[in-house]
């Protein structure tokens, strides 16, 4: 999948997810955002760090881990450009160790005992968080599956396995991610 694709579902993945959090934990709906905002520096200035501001807090950072999960299989094998040879080289061969999916559903699986068994503000938060980076790290390699190259299965440095559905960029790439925020808002319209 493109760059911009790995981006755009993040996004969508993240403002459902929000979404969600805001709706069941502060009862409101996604117009009415602002004000929960307000309310919630009402509760710093007055030295509440509970309630409005906790959901707004983790519904934010559900927002911001998914929006940096999206592209985080790509980012993570620390990519650069030859300065001479202007060819792509990277830390840790691409699509190999960053696209395995044990290492995303081990994190995922992690992610949601955090979010279970959070205690805190900031355990709360940060576990939000790191199950919104997981859940669009996961939907990262479910995508790039179905694109010619495809992802490592068995061994993170073996074959890869691809369904090759669609190449990167292509009109079929705006399809599948059109799908995904059809996905997405059925999710949030049915958890609301």
């Amino acid at each position: 999948m493109s760059p911009w694709g790995h981006h755009a579902v993040g996004l969508t993945v993240g403002l459902t997810g929000a979404w969600v959090l805001s709706l069941g934990q502060l009862g409101a709906a996604v117009t009415e955002l602002a004000s929960t905002f307000s309310e919630a520096m009402v509760g710093v200035w007055n030295g509440d760090l509970t309630g409005s501001l906790s959901a707004l807090t983790e519904s934010s950072a559900f927002l911001g881990g998914a929006v940096v999960g999206g592209r985080a299989p790509d980012k993570l094998e620390i990519a650069r450009w030859g300065r001479w040879t202007n060819r792509r080289y990277s830390l840790i061969p691409h699509r190999t160790l960053t696209h395995w999916w044990p290492v995303w559903m081990g994190l995922l699986i992690y992610s949601v005992l955090l979010v279970s068994q959070a205690d805190d503000f900031t355990q709360t938060a940060t576990s939000w968080g790191l199950l919104g980076f997981a859940i669009s790290g996961v939907l990262h390699l479910a995508l790039d599956v179905m694109t010619p190259t495809g992802v490592p299965i068995l061994n993170p440095f073996g074959k890869k396995f691809s369904f090759s559905v669609y190449r990167a960029g292509s009109p079929a790439e705006l399809l599948l991610i059109s799908g995904v925020g059809l996905v997405c808002y059925v999710v949030a319209t049915v958890a609301s």
